[in-house]
């Protein structure tokens, strides 16, 4: 199985898309198998240099999933707190006296959609 880079989407509404690949799989049945021993001698018989390089590869695409994933959570995070900012700031405008009420059911008519 190879494992894709982070997917990227312009909506907020999907950021399911701009999760790794693997993070994407339904369930433990799709997950990779793990091979036994007799397919590893097999595959490898007596070649451990080869292993070893596959072994580095495959250490080196979870990690990469690994940061993928980190980056996609913080990138969630800053945008929650960036839309929360956007609402405290709405809200802050309607409080002040003589503030236009419809115009603040405009604004958050528009962020909720």
């Amino acid at each position: 199985m190879t494992l894709g880079p982070i997917q990227s989407s312009q909506s907020s509404n999907h950021n399911y898309l701009q999760m790794p690949t693997l993070m994407l799989l339904k369930g433990l049945g799709n997950l990779p198998s793990i091979p036994g021993f007799k397919e590893m001698e097999h595959r490898y018989g007596d070649n451990l240099e080869r292993m070893y390089v596959d072994h580095n590869k495959l250490i080196g695409m979870i990690l990469t999933e690994e940061e993928d994933m980190i980056e996609c959570h913080k990138g969630h995070i800053n945008e929650i707190i960036n839309i929360e900012k956007a609402e405290m700031n709405l809200i802050s405008e309607v409080e002040k006296s003589g503030s236009d009420v419809e115009k603040y059911v405009r604004k958050l008519d528009e962020m909720l959609m």
